[in-house]
């Protein structure tokens, strides 16, 4: 029993440790969210708070369901299942929220490539002007 409770201590704190490691990762921090660098216009958009919100909903969902697995196994009577289990539990305690984070860092790259794009802007036009030979490239004479 004791080395359950030793295993226990050891080992749960790593939990809440990746939790608001992946959960400050929300707050803009140098126009950096997730991961990715957004234009400031974008950082309060909708979409993006939209995103934010289910990922912050994920990452509350796998934290409560890992944090509950230990409480289940510890009466366990074999030690052996049990010191396995927690094994794999610390190993998923490490992986699993990264999951979201890379789902929703996808998905903020795809609004940030949105964001940047040249379509409709003034360069894009200018491209399609001097591709349509309408105008002389601005450089040659």
């Amino acid at each position: 029993m004791a080395a359950r409770i030793i295993l226990i201590i050891s080992m749960y704190p790593v939990l809440p440790i990746m939790y608001f490691l992946l959960k400050n990762e929300v707050k803009p921090k140098k126009n950096i969210v997730l991961g990715v660098t957004l234009p400031y216009s974008k950082i309060y958009d909708k979409r993006v708070d939209g995103l934010l919100a289910a990922y912050k909903r994920e990452l509350n969902i796998i934290s409560l369901v890992l944090l509950l697995i230990p409480i289940l196994v510890f009466f366990i009577p074999w030690f052996s299942i049990y010191y396995t289990i927690m094994i794999i539990w610390i190993l998923l305690v490490i992986l699993l929220p990264y999951i979201p984070y890379i789902k929703y860092h996808l998905r903020m790259e795809i609004i940030k490539g949105e964001a940047i794009s040249t379509k409709g802007t003034l360069e894009e036009k200018t491209k399609i002007l001097i591709n349509m030979k309408l105008l002389k490239k601005p450089w040659k004479k």
